[in-house]
């Protein structure tokens, strides 16, 4: 049997506070049916042990591992886990929603946190956006999310058909749409064999770009949460690389395109790549700008 928690539920308790109450429940049964005490899990006090058991704290995966080393069910343990990290409560409409890929954007974004982004931006000879390579690393907060939406468009040339989505790794297009201005609405499925017990994947797709316009000289992204790490990353023709290249973090996207962020140099290189890192981005827009040459010829 079961011993019972030595914690207080909360009152009116989210899933994930449930989750972690039952998880720290069944930490303890296993720590005592093992014959140790919370002195004898190597690596962690005392105190930790038994905040964690008492459902008040949330234990980390090597954790997870040592209770699994002691016979419990490592399965039954991520499972809990799993739930306990999920860090908001959906009613069960909104549970219910994440399951559709028609749901509105900002209803299936509550059922995934993003851990990590890259993009990569190809521009060619004269100085024309080619391609964008883009990879994600999501933890999806429920059970039942499995949707990545996103909007793509061509600002220098406004016309349908001038991108083509592709997914590469870990996901298929689940819902595609195309506006008469090519404004792109695509919604991603992440697939199920490709998560981890924790509710984690990573994510890719290409869009291919047949324009001739001269692209913008700056490309960036905004978050409305954190995000740990963001990578941009700008390859330039071997035969048309910028004239000045810079980087910048900004709370208000306008100020990206201002003369003083050129402070923030990013240096030349044979190889024509800027590559910028941005660590804990929070509601924020980042990227990377430059100036074009005159185009020869």
């Amino acid at each position: 049997m079961t011993p019972p928690s030595t914690g207080t539920t909360p009152v009116n308790p989210s899933p994930a506070e449930m989750a972690r109450v039952l998880l720290g429940t069944e930490l303890r049964a296993i720590r005592i049916a093992a014959g140790k005490t919370t002195r004898q899990i190597a690596g962690y006090s005392s105190g930790h042990i038994s905040n964690v058991e008492a459902g008040k704290v949330t234990p980390s995966e090597r954790l997870i591992l040592a209770y699994s080393s002691l016979g419990g069910s490592h399965a039954q343990l991520i499972g809990l886990l799993r739930q306990a990290h999920s860090s908001r409560t959906l009613a069960p409409v909104v549970a219910d929603a994440l399951e559709d890929p028609l749901t509105d954007p900002h209803v299936l974004r509550r059922g995934y946190v993003i851990e990590m982004i890259e993009d990569i931006h190809y521009y060619g000879e004269r100085h024309q956006p080619l391609r964008n390579v883009h990879r994600v690393s999501l933890r999806f907060t429920s059970p039942r999310a499995r949707f990545f939406p996103f909007r793509h468009v061509v600002d220098e040339d406004l016309r349908k058909g001038v991108s083509h989505v592709q997914p590469s790794t870990g996901c298929e297009i689940a819902h595609l749409e195309e506006a008469d201005d090519g404004v792109i609405y695509c919604v991603l499925a992440a697939q199920p064999d490709a998560l981890d017990e924790l509710g984690r994947t990573t994510i890719s797709w290409v869009i291919d770009i047949n324009t001739d316009a001269v692209g913008h000289p700056r490309v960036d992204a905004g978050s409305s949460g954190r995000i740990p790490l963001a990578t941009k990353r700008v390859q330039f023709h071997a035969d048309a690389p910028p004239s000045n290249l810079w980087w910048y973090r900004e709370t208000d996207p306008s100020a990206a395109s201002l003369s003083a962020a050129r402070r923030n140099k990013i240096p030349p290189n044979t190889a024509n790549l800027a590559t910028r890192e941005f660590i804990n981005i929070d509601r924020e827009w980042w990227g990377i700008a430059w100036t074009w040459p005159p185009i020869s010829g």
